[in-house]
């Protein structure tokens, strides 16, 4: 008879906020990778793909708010440009209007200067 053995589910939890796989948690507590997804089904009701996915939108979240509030309790700079960017749609470009009165300009090549137009006399 082999021994059961106990697992933390608020520990695996934690690792999959982390965005842990079930190979990286069982290989951690020292199990095989069947056995978390079997347990979790007994343990928790759960499937471990429904658990899985629960803690993942969990840490996503517990992420975003970090970072919001980095911005905003601890005015960090960098992360309020980049949220902006990220849930704002801001951008560092700027929109360069190529043309003159309204019209575009056409037919514009680049001619290469005449050896004689460099000679100084």
């Amino acid at each position: 008879m082999s021994k059961i053995i106990d697992i933390d589910w608020n520990k695996v939890g934690m690792m999959l906020e982390a965005h842990c796989s079930g190979s990286e948690i069982a290989g951690k507590l020292g199990i095989h990778t069947e056995t978390i997804y079997k347990r979790c089904k007994k343990d928790l009701n759960l499937d471990f793909i429904t658990f899985k996915t629960q803690k993942r939108e969990s840490g996503k979240t517990i992420l975003k708010m970090s970072q919001f509030e980095s911005a905003v309790k601890d005015k960090n700079i960098a992360m309020q440009i980049w949220l902006g960017k990220q849930l704002l749609g801001q951008s560092d470009k700027k929109d360069i209007d190529h043309t003159t009165n309204g019209k575009e300009i056409t037919g514009f090549a680049y001619m290469k200067p005449d050896a004689t137009d460099s000679k100084t006399e």
